[in-house]
């Protein structure tokens, strides 16, 4: 594909899965558009982000546990990146996860970070070209 060649990018629940993340970003951040637009959601999993040596298959294969801080890497690629989080909006059109996540690490998922709680809040970056 060219620089610049498109003006929406939406790749959901998808980076989570890719060794090396860092050059997909720089791959959308090439191909958008100036003025374009990149959606990217990423499970958020933890605190922090846990990266594993290896994909795990218990886990669809991910590469890594995204936590709150993952975003972070996409301020390197994309001036600005603009979170949606659940708090952010009206409670009629809340939207969360639930999941009860403290019984992590488990035997087949031994690299995930055990959460406090069952309800946990979704984010959703918009990342501006």
């Amino acid at each position: 594909m060219a620089d610049g060649s498109f003006d929406i990018v939406y790749a959901s629940h998808v980076l989570e899965h890719v060794q090396n993340d860092r050059q997909a970003l720089a791959e959308i951040r090439r191909v958008l558009a100036p003025g374009g637009l990149a959606i990217l959601p990423v499970p958020i999993l933890g605190l922090k982000t846990v990266e594993y040596p290896e994909a795990n298959p218990a886990e669809e294969y991910h590469v890594r546990q995204p936590g709150v801080d993952y975003y972070d890497r996409y301020d390197e690629y994309f001036p600005p990146v603009e979170r949606f989080i659940s708090r952010d909006f009206d409670p009629l059109h809340q939207l969360f996860i639930y999941e009860d996540r403290t019984k992590w690490p488990t035997p087949t998922m031994p690299l995930r970070q055990p959460m406090a709680g069952i309800k946990h809040e979704d984010i959703v970056p918009i990342c501006y070209c």
